[in-house]
């Protein structure tokens, strides 16, 4: 070993040694948030599903501000007595995970209030571009933490929803997307948002003790086994209203164009089968929605 060079690896080491030094002393503090991930009981972690949320908090005052973080495993949709708050998260990896941050003041009065939040994990249906590491739900105030996820919300898996695959020929050889959802009226808790749908019967969530509440580099190295969380960093989609224009084809029955506008409700006989083609003018999101009922209406197809 030449001299030169042994003294050039002792420079470079000396050198390294307050680099080193400097970014632990400027690494974020270890402080997770106080909220907890949370999940229904008895549920597997992976596996499809939907998933009611429910918590109940009490004001002296209508708040001027009560700002929230959210986020869920893989989706979400919080809403505040009745009143869609928050929808999310934006897409990321589990590296990346978005939250969004919210201000639930307008939502809330003195007294009581209710939170209820809608979540759903597509499991093995998700779509490609769906990363997830379990089902999951996180709340978490900035300065009041009255509605912080814990073991004081409640929370159900409902048993109406089931994902069925798009397949050919739907899938035009190729499919990336979400899958279909099938829903059974008859065992869904219709009004289990409203502020007086009775709960008391729902078990409590259950905290991810495992799983902090940690947002990226919290950690030196990084955490594989939780969400790292940043913000959401794209507007919030657009969500409201808006009337279809014509029904193109109906099949089944005849429909009255007064359903489209609100003038008139669309009743379905029992044990029918009917496609309805709804235009809205313009491109929009359009799903397929199976409802079943016993003996009452069945809508296979709505497009």
């Amino acid at each position: 070993m030449s001299t030169s060079w042994a003294k050039s690896c002792l420079v470079a080491g000396i050198a390294l040694i307050p680099v080193s030094m400097a970014l632990t002393q400027n690494a974020v503090p270890r402080t997770p948030w106080r909220a907890q991930w949370i999940s229904a009981a008895n549920t597997p972690p992976h596996a499809p599903g939907v998933f009611h949320f429910r918590k109940t908090i009490e004001l002296p005052n209508k708040p001027e501000q009560f700002i929230v973080n959210i986020s869920a495993d893989n989706r979400y949709r919080l809403l505040v007595n009745g009143q869609l708050a928050s929808s999310g998260p934006a897409r990321g990896d589990p590296a990346h995970w978005r939250y969004e941050t919210a201000d639930l003041a307008p939502y809330l009065h003195a007294g009581r209030n209710v939170l209820a939040a809608l979540v759903w994990n597509w499991g093995d249906y998700r779509p490609t571009a769906q990363m997830s590491l379990r089902t999951g739900f996180l709340v978490s105030g900035e300065n009041e933490h009255s509605a912080d996820t814990n073991d004081n919300w409640k929370a159900v898996a409902d048993p109406a929803y089931s994902f069925s695959r798009v397949g050919a020929p739907d899938d035009g050889g190729f499919y990336a997307a979400s899958p279909g959802e099938n829903l059974d009226a008859r065992l869904y808790p219709w009004g289990w948002e409203s502020p007086v749908y009775d709960d008391t019967r729902w078990p409590a969530a259950i905290p991810l003790a495992a799983m902090l509440a940690l947002r990226r580099a919290t950690e030196d190295h990084g955490q594989s086994n939780t969400w790292q969380l940043v913000p959401r960093n794209i507007p919030s989609m657009e969500e409201r209203p808006v009337s279809f224009v014509r029904i193109r084809r109906a099949a089944g029955m005849k429909v009255d164009p007064a359903f489209i506008t609100g003038g008139r409700a669309l009743l379905i006989p029992a044990h029918q089968r009917v496609s309805v083609l709804l235009d809205q003018n313009r491109p929009i999101h359009s799903s397929l929605l199976t409802l079943v009922g016993r003996d009452g209406p069945r809508l296979l197809d709505v497009a």
